[in-house]
């Protein structure tokens, strides 16, 4: 009797912990990139244009930039493995501005179907010294501050 008890409760423990780790094993893509990086953005006379680290896109919505600093006016957009995905959206961000920005793109729209992930940056110009700071995420979440 007590080894059918410890036979039945060894299996049920096994197929308990089997299945947490199929449910790990098969669990899904992400399916939005809503996590804030930090970007900084250096312009120089001479040599303008700057961008973010590249980090990968998984839905149609807007690119989110929040500007905590700048010293200088400069312009952004979307863009994607080195291409304009602005779809001719530019978005000047003024000397001193503190504020978020959303930026409009086709960055998942341009893949096959629209079916992929692209990897995606800000690009930004400013022909003269200057810096700007901030966060961005590839996905805009509207519930996000």
């Amino acid at each position: 009797m007590i080894k059918k008890l410890i036979t039945t409760l060894t299996l049920v423990l096994g197929l308990s912990l089997s299945t947490i780790g199929i449910m790990h094993a098969y669990a899904g893509e992400p399916t939005a990139n809503y996590k804030n990086a930090d970007y900084n953005f250096r312009f120089l006379k001479g040599n303008p244009y700057d961008e973010t680290k590249s980090r990968t896109k998984f839905t149609d919505s807007y690119y989110y930039m929040f500007n905590t600093e700048n010293n200088t006016s400069y312009e952004a957009w979307a863009r994607s493995r080195g291409k304009d995905v602005s779809g001719g959206h530019y978005y000047t961000i003024k000397k001193n501005y503190y504020g978020r920005k959303l930026l409009w793109n086709l960055a998942v729209e341009n893949t096959w179907f629209g079916l992929g992930t692209p990897s995606v940056t800000i690009g930004a110009k400013k022909n003269a010294a200057g810096h700007a700071y901030g966060k961005w995420s590839p996905d805009y979440d509207p519930k996000s501050p």
